[in-house]
């Protein structure tokens, strides 16, 4: 079905593997919510543990579904045609700044290096979408990077540039325009929706990517940003696009099992 990784997947193909996904994803939730509901409080501790422990990896396998499902369904409407992008006014710095905390806790600790400002870099753009293309690239990049994963953010003249070193992509010609696999396609998908570039990047930071984006001009005026809503159901948006890092910190058991009873397939 897809022999080589420049083989392109039809995107009617991509949303009947969505469908086919969800509905699977529904019943694993399902019980999910049964597992978590039915664990007796008297249970040993010994055994409390390793069924906890299940439940973790479990929260984390659902997680990683329903991004898969996700990115084949949004990929599939961007091959489309479909509008997808729903730009505002969004502050660059910030969303960089919160996605890389958030990325170095699920990986443990000490993982992710922030290097550029908190706040400032002004640009119309859809967070949401952004966030997932910034939580996509981390995600490759410590896969493929044992130590510190540096994020360095710049203005440079009219553009907004990130640089995420730790892991070279394989193929630095293809891979902006067809993707190494599903996320970076998506990615450079995303991107190119903003008017902007992602590429591989070297430097004295080292090897990895870079995504350049326009910078908002002080005579725009755009709706300020707003959540387009929680396309995770009650899973944490976040922990979901940051689902393929191992357990760690043990998150997917706390923070997955904090959210409500009952996620939903949306």
């Amino acid at each position: 079905m897809h022999p080589d990784k420049n083989t392109p997947i039809a995107p009617e193909l991509m949303l009947d593997i969505d469908r086919v996904l969800r509905g699977q994803l529904g019943h694993i939730l399902n019980a999910r919510r049964v597992l978590q509901d039915t664990l007796p409080d008297a249970l040993d501790p010994r055994e409390r543990k390793k069924c906890e422990k299940e439940l973790a990896a479990l929260n984390q396998s659902s997680m990683r579904l329903l991004r898969m499902s996700n990115n084949l369904r949004d990929m599939a409407r961007f091959l489309r045609g479909e509008e997808v992008v729903e730009p505002r006014t969004i502050d660059f710095a910030e969303l960089c700044s919160a996605a890389c905390a958030k990325a170095d806790a699920a990986a443990g600790g000490g993982r992710v290096a922030y290097d550029g400002p908190e706040s400032g870099l002004v640009l119309n753009g859809d967070g949401d979408m952004l966030e997932r293309v910034i939580y996509n690239l981390l995600v490759n990049a410590l896969r493929r990077e044992e130590g510190t994963v540096r994020c360095v953010l710049r203005r440079a003249e009219s553009e907004a540039r990130l640089h995420i070193y730790g892991g070279e992509l394989e193929d630095t010609e293809s891979a902006p325009e067809t993707g190494l696999e599903l996320g970076l396609g998506l990615c450079a998908l995303i991107v190119g929706g903003h008017n902007g570039k992602i590429l591989p990047s070297s430097g004295i930071g080292g090897v990895g990517v870079a995504v350049s984006l326009p910078l908002a001009m002080p005579d725009e005026k755009m709706p300020l940003a707003q959540p387009r809503g929680n396309y995770t159901g009650d899973y944490p948006i976040w922990l979901v696009e940051l689902s393929d890092l191992p357990l760690g910190c043990g998150l997917y058991g706390t923070a997955a099992q904090k959210s409500a009873a009952s996620p939903q397939v949306i």
